[in-house]
């Protein structure tokens, strides 16, 4: 009996062991095999189960790209890109299979362009059709500001560098082609694009300071303007640019017209605090921004019989864009502000939760547009708001975090 039952224990030992055997070497083959006809593909780069999310490739777009976070609020991004967009109206053929009929008119969609900030990419996001596309596959890490060509064709984007053992601004043309760019001279302090014509930059000198005009190529260079005045921001202004000096709630600020051909400068505004500009298309009125005593307050500036008028608003002017016929301007303008400004906001001390209002310059009748507390439960200290040409999307960044916006107004 004892024996029987050594024998049938025997057996029993001998067949788990066999079927662990088949697990181990055969059922691991068959399941490695079937994997081979995985309808979701490989996850990750090199099919190793990673799930960080590869860049497509430039002519590969991203479908539902840019997220509704409430009706007509779009967030292009969440991580972010360079201080600095561009909207462009497209027009989309439609292709018909049928040519006995008329052709289809075209579809209407707008197009943002912008920078990735870290990997310094060009990208296109199309609000119609929810497409977001790599434009450019050229590693400029760190870019910090990008000024576009009206048409999105091409990107002067500026970072940091300190090859020389000094940080210092460096400035790289990029086509959104995706072709070769070149470098600009280093230590820039500004570089102005004016529609798809030309671009202007100012360099620092130990005397003050040297803006130079060429083409968007780099072609035909020809000294705009010199002046003893540094740390200028320079806007273009019509036929001519504008200048303001650096920003302060400290110290007085002036503005000034500069006469294309000669180089002249005329004073307009100042000694003013706190003072920030934003002239029209035409160059002929001036938005511009003052702060005393901790406040802030908004103004418009007629150029042709200098006068001044207060906007019910309170903001810096760099919150601000024209729309398309020059009669109105929309702003973000904060609930509240702390701190020195427009130092405090400029140093990122301080950062504002603001409203997008609408002002109608004729009837200096303010009307608000939105409010992304009470639309999206988000603070949004709004930056480099840009319209398209039509006025249908304003777009701005997110000063907080970096973060693109868009909405369709």
């Amino acid at each position: 009996m004892r024996r029987t039952i050594l024998i049938v224990v025997a057996l029993l030992l001998l067949i788990g062991v066999g079927v662990g055997v088949w697990f181990f070497f055969f059922r691991t083959q068959a399941t490695d095999s079937s994997n081979q006809g995985n309808p979701f593909g490989d996850t990750g780069a090199g099919g190793n189960g990673s799930t960080e999310q590869v860049l497509p490739d430039v002519d590969v777009p991203l479908q539902g790209a840019g997220n509704e976070v409430a009706p007509q609020l779009y967030k292009i991004t969440a991580g972010p890109v360079a201080e600095g967009a561009v909207a462009v109206d497209i027009f989309i053929p439609q292709v018909s299979e049928d040519t006995s009929t008329p052709a289809l008119p075209p579809l209407e969609d707008v197009e943002v362009r912008y920078v990735d900030r870290a990997s310094g990419n060009l990208y296109r996001f199309q609000l119609g059709a929810r497409i977001l596309e790599r434009l450019t596959n050229r590693t400029l890490p760190g870019i910090q500001q990008a000024s576009w060509a009206s048409d999105g064709s091409r990107a002067f984007v500026r970072f940091i560098s300190n090859e020389t053992g000094t940080e210092r601004f460096e400035t790289y043309s990029l086509p959104a082609s995706g072709g070769d760019g070149y470098l600009l001279e280093p230590g820039l302090s500004d570089v102005l694009v004016s529609g798809t014509s030309s671009v202007l930059t100012v360099l620092p000198t130990t005397n003050g300071s040297v803006a130079t005009r060429s083409t968007l190529l780099g072609e035909n260079a020809v000294t705009a303007f010199s002046t003893t005045l540094s740390a200028l921001r320079v806007f273009t202004a019509g036929l001519n640019y504008a200048a303001i000096t650096k920003p302060s709630a400290v110290l007085p600020g002036y503005a000034f017209s500069i006469n294309r051909t000669s180089g002249e400068f005329t004073r307009l505004l100042g000694p003013l605090a706190g003072l920030t500009l934003l002239p029209n298309s035409s160059g002929t009125k001036f938005l511009y921004g003052t702060s005393a005593n901790g406040s802030l307050a908004l103004s418009l500036f007629d150029g042709a019989t200098s006068e001044s008028t207060a906007l019910p608003v309170s903001t810096l002017a760099d919150k601000c864009v024209w729309n398309s016929t020059g009669t109105a301007v929309y702003c973000a303008v904060p609930r509240s502000v702390t701190g020195t400004l427009p130092d405090d906001w400029y140093l990122g001390v301080v950062s504002t939760s603001d409203r997008i209002w609408k002002i109608d310059l004729s009837s200096r009748v303010a009307s608000l547009v939105f409010d992304p507390k009470l639309l999206a439960d988000t603070d949004i200290d709004a930056v480099s708001l840009s319209l398209d040409a039509k006025d249908d999307v304003l777009v701005f960044m997110n000063k907080q975090d970096g973060s693109l916006w868009l909405y369709d107004i």
